[in-house]
């Protein structure tokens, strides 16, 4: 693990398990629209209960480390 990747664990690690897609938008910094669209497009494992999404922060993780430039 980098030193970025354990600085974005640790910020991670204070979060719930489950993330609401506006809390993803304000960790990625983009908009809900976004993160709808990243849901839509299979970027993020979600779980739909009923009309409530919920991203598990893992993915949240690794879309952030997988996508380090």
């Amino acid at each position: 693990m980098t030193v970025l990747e354990g600085r974005i664990h640790q910020v991670l690690v204070l979060l719930p398990n489950m993330l609401s897609p506006e809390q993803v938008a304000d960790i990625m910094n983009v908009s809900k629209e976004t993160v709808y669209r990243m849901v839509r497009r299979g970027d993020y494992d979600s779980l739909k209960l009923g009309r409530i999404i919920r991203i598990p922060k893992a993915c949240v993780l690794n879309y952030i480390v997988a996508n380090l430039a």
